[in-house]
């Protein structure tokens, strides 16, 4: 496999917290710290990430929480490891967060991670044009508790370039 399709973006590491509010019950809030790690083994070619990239993280069809990269440049056979908050407030149903309360009990709560990251490649001096870097990780966590580490049980990722 070429050096540049090894290069990838994957969430390693999740950790949900923020406030609860016992108050309303359907409308969990709080913030989930991504720790995203951006992988280019390429000794050629150094990337763009550009501004206006859009991270989020759902259950079901209800976006919990969103958020974005920076914008940053990465040289040639560099890993950049990036902490990215992620906050939301999700209006769910009675049914939905009786679902999402028994995965929790369960310790198998599904989630998506999904981003879209506007890249520009560099190739010696010329950059070249801008494509959207997608992922979508499927994932299982084990809880959303507050403020605690949320260990990720399984994941699939797959990943794609918009032209």
């Amino acid at each position: 496999m070429a050096d540049h399709q090894r290069m990838r973006i994957h969430p390693v590491d999740l950790e949900a917290g923020g406030r609860h509010r016992p108050t309303a019950p359907l409308v969990p809030g709080g913030s989930f710290d991504v720790t995203v790690t951006a992988t280019n083994p390429n000794a050629r070619i150094g990337i763009y990430y550009e501004a206006g990239s859009s991270l989020s993280v759902w259950y079901d069809a209800h976006r919990l929480a969103r958020g974005a990269l920076p914008a940053f440049y990465q040289g040639h056979r560099n890993t950049t490891v990036l902490a990215v908050v992620m906050a939301g407030q999700a209006q769910l149903g009675g049914a939905v967060m009786s679902a999402l309360q028994d995965a929790q009990r369960t310790g198998a709560v599904p989630l998506v991670f999904r981003a879209d990251v506007p890249v520009r490649v560099e190739l010696g001096s010329l950059r070249l044009w801008k494509v959207t870097s997608r992922v979508r990780c499927d994932l299982v966590v084990d809880s959303l508790g507050v403020n605690n580490p949320v260990n990720i049980k399984a994941s699939n990722c797959k990943f794609s370039l918009k032209l």
